[in-house]
């Protein structure tokens, strides 16, 4: 039996990664958009939280992500003693900003400040750094940060109200609503 193997019609695409990445953080923007109006915004307006809590969702992904890039970079620059011109390609090309941002997605708003950096430098050193950076990893370094913090101050978490936030933490609370 002879097989007559042809070219196919394969769909090509001058698809790069950084064209991917940046793809996925317009895909994450209406998530964070989200995050934003359901934690920050209803309950500003139905006054469950001060200004600072209006801008609260975006300050806690925001300091995942700064956390992120500033992790790696002082782990290229003291571990691995990449210097100058190459340490600017490297974070170019490593994405340092996903980790932390994942993490700060994934965790409770309420998570306090302190704990979210903390799994955000674990996601990244144990995560992603060790196992040889970005595409070297055999798991999920987000999730990694994230399964620490759950597993070590997951009852930090649930005394700061867990994953509801102030408004739908007095819709619960209240009494039920057919009394």
């Amino acid at each position: 039996m002879k097989f007559n193997v042809l070219k196919g019609p394969f769909i090509k695409t001058d698809n790069d990664t950084h064209k991917i990445m940046r793809n996925l953080l317009v895909a994450l923007l209406p998530i964070i958009l989200f995050s934003f109006y359901k934690n920050g915004i209803v309950p500003y307006k139905e006054g469950y939280t001060d200004l600072f809590g209006l801008f609260y969702p975006l300050m806690f992904t925001l300091i995942g992500i700064i956390t992120s890039y500033l992790t790696e970079y002082l782990y290229n620059f003291i571990f691995l003693k990449i210097r100058k011109k190459e340490l600017k390609t490297k974070m170019k090309n490593s994405f340092s900003i996903f980790p932390g941002l994942f993490v700060s997605l994934v965790l409770p708003l309420n998570t306090p400040i302190e704990i979210l950096i903390f799994g955000v430098i674990h996601a990244i050193i144990i995560g992603k750094m060790l196992y040889g950076g970005f595409g070297q990893n055999i798991f999920n370094p987000a999730l990694i940060g994230c399964l620490f913090v759950l597993t070590c101050y997951g009852s930090v978490i649930n005394a700061n109200g867990g994953y509801i936030n102030k408004y739908e933490l007095d819709t619960i609370g209240s009494a039920t609503p057919l009394t």
